[in-house]
């Protein structure tokens, strides 16, 4: 019993190290609807991107669905 006290609060500090501070991301919206695109010009939306962590957030690949 007391090795499996140790191992859960080994495990607890491992956990708290790694799931420490964290980058937060915000979104403006969670979708965006673009209706019906017709020819022509470019249909425009804006997405706000928002850090509310404490540690820098990183974008290391993003892809349109």
């Amino acid at each position: 019993m007391t090795k499996m006290r140790f191992a859960t609060a080994f495990l607890g500090i491992i956990f708290f190290a790694v799931a420490g501070p964290a980058a937060d991301l915000e979104l403006s919206a969670s979708t965006i609807d673009f209706g019906t695109v017709k020819e022509g010009p470019p249909v425009i939306k804006t997405v706000v991107l928002t850090n509310k962590g404490t540690e820098p957030l990183r974008i290391a690949n993003a892809v349109a669905s």
